[in-house]
């Protein structure tokens, strides 16, 4: 049975993932300029970073 940590973990990596994708398909629809695309995929980059740190924290 997973901890209340590892739980909540989860939930926030499913947050995380929606947020970025609402973030860009609200991108992608409106069109976008060179600044906020090198702003979508650093933000994508650090979102990634996370959740693998996130399950790298489940798994120990």
């Amino acid at each position: 049975m997973p901890t209340r940590t590892v739980k909540a973990i989860i939930l926030l990596n499913i947050v995380l993932i929606m947020m970025t994708a609402v973030w860009i398909l609200v991108g992608v629809i409106r069109g976008l300029s060179a600044l906020e695309m090198w702003y979508n995929y650093t933000y994508v980059t650090l979102n990634i970073g996370t959740l693998i740190l996130n399950l790298l924290l489940i798994r120990s």
